[in-house]
């Protein structure tokens, strides 16, 4: 089977600057490698490490967009005035619009001279002003798959164009029930193909000579209980709300570790950021901020922790971070929010109501798990158990068994 998958039109494939749906994308085209089911064409957009990254494959053939600079220019104008002058909370989501615009663009052009099987859009619902054209409409329209990893906000001038896509792959039973809400298209067929993670990367074991040196690395003893925050450093997803709760927090050893960026591999600095330093100046001594993080190296910081911490205010669909947690057998702290429940597990888990009290609970669920190591292995113990079914293999086969339907 002959099939097109189109990313989103800011971050390349291969994964090469990080991000969840990327990273999971490009885990099926690993898996394609070996299993060899799929004939398949990426389009993304163009990085030189991606490039040289697409190399390594023989199954897939990558078609890279690489950006002009008069539109580099634009999306570098816009950030500039919602960032600087506007002031918006939310500035990074206008960080690369002409360059999504002009990437769509470029894929119309190969969708036209190009047959395939199938079509898979990839997570944003602007790739729907490729339907906008009668011509191309008419040619991929039965052979449409729209994979929706995030709740449906914005239809992006493209309402009919959704309403009327035959087939969805969603990451939760939230979100198909988000859908359903949103556009009523009960005509549509919905598959549900839950995330996953290397399960293999996460539950690596790491030497005692390794522990000691990586917890070095960020002046961490052995005796600290550490508490990882891992994921973009934005409201929505709830690092504020932990940041208060760690101040107070009296056990000096217990520390937290902040992994990410505003949004992924890039130098996007935010007013947010400065509010959460501010508020963690009191406690600053007890803060490690590593910045963006390539993802192979991320599961390290797992290991090396204690507890997870990941109180998302907005409805995930299907966050990966819980996941990861499970597969490194570390018990975690998170919301009661969208499909979270779905994987997460009482077992494993802290799941936390979204409420005036959400700083205090997770004050109380850190100090819970910090004074018990007992409970925390045996939530950590479960959390491996139920992360099982969360892995690639089964990811990869349940993709092209919906793929083939």
């Amino acid at each position: 089977m002959n099939i097109c998958i189109i990313t989103n039109g800011v971050l390349p494939v291969p994964a090469v600057n990080g991000g969840a749906v990327e990273n999971l994308v490009q885990a099926i085209l690993d898996r394609n490698e070996e299993r060899k089911r799929l004939t398949i064409t990426v389009l993304s957009v163009f990085t030189k490490t991606a490039v040289l990254s697409a190399k390594e494959y023989q199954y897939t053939r990558f078609v890279f967009v690489k950006t002009p600079g008069f539109v580099r220019f634009l999306d570098r104008t816009l950030f500039w005035v919602a960032n600087r002058v506007l002031k918006k909370q939310n500035a990074f989501n206008f960080r690369y619009i002409f360059r999504r615009f002009y990437f769509i663009y470029r894929c119309y052009q190969c969708l036209v001279k190009t047959d395939f099987d199938k079509v898979i859009l990839e997570n944003h619902h602007s790739l729907f002003l490729l339907l906008k054209s009668k011509k191309l409409y008419g040619k991929i329209e039965h052979k449409l798959y729209y994979h929706a990893h995030n709740q449906p906000y914005h239809d992006v001038l493209c309402r009919t164009e959704i309403i009327n896509c035959r087939n969805y792959i969603v990451v939760s039973k939230y979100i198909k029930q988000k859908y359903l809400e949103r556009y009523a298209n009960t005509r549509a067929h919905y598959f549900i193909l839950k995330n996953a993670v290397n399960t293999s990367l996460f539950g690596r074991e790491m030497s005692r000579e390794a522990y000691i040196m990586e917890r070095n690395k960020y002046h961490l003893t052995q005796n600290d209980i550490v508490v990882l925050f891992t994921g973009r450093i934005t409201e929505e997803k709830g690092i504020l709300k932990l940041a208060e709760a760690f101040l107070h927090i009296d056990n000096p050893l217990v520390k937290l570790i902040i992994a990410g960026s505003s949004f992924f591999d890039t130098d996007i600095k935010t007013p947010f950021q400065t509010q959460l330093y501010k508020i963690l100046t009191p406690c600053i001594n007890r803060v490690i901020f590593t910045g963006y993080l390539k993802y192979s190296e991320i599961w390290k910081l797992y290991t090396i922790a204690d507890i997870g911490c990941f109180p998302s205010l907005a409805n995930e669909a299907a966050p990966l971070t819980g996941i990861e947690a499970m597969a490194a057998g570390l018990p975690f702290i998170t919301t009661n929010s969208g499909g979270i429940p779905e994987y997460a597990k009482p077992d494993c888990a802290f799941i936390l109501e979204r409420d005036a009290d959400l700083s205090a609970n997770i004050k109380q669920a850190i100090e819970t798990l910090a004074r018990d190591s007992n409970l925390r292995k045996a939530m950590g113990e479960k959390g491996r158990e139920i992360s099982a079914e969360y892995n690639l293999d089964n990811y990869y086969r349940n993709f092209v068994d919906i793929v083939s339907w």
